[in-house]
């Protein structure tokens, strides 16, 4: 029982740094492009692990 808890609350955290890793890897935006969601415009500054 103690496993399955500690699993879900390092779930958003393996999540987002296996992201991280994947965008480090993959490098589908550079420092200084813009990025536009929906409405909200913004500008990476910096790319890292996490």
């Amino acid at each position: 029982m103690g496993t399955v808890a500690v699993g879900l609350a390092l779930q958003d955290t393996l999540s987002n740094i296996f992201s991280g890793i994947i965008i480090l890897l993959a490098r589908p935006f550079d420092e200084g492009d813009r990025i536009s969601i929906d409405n909200v415009v913004g500008e990476v500054f910096k790319i890292g692990w996490r």
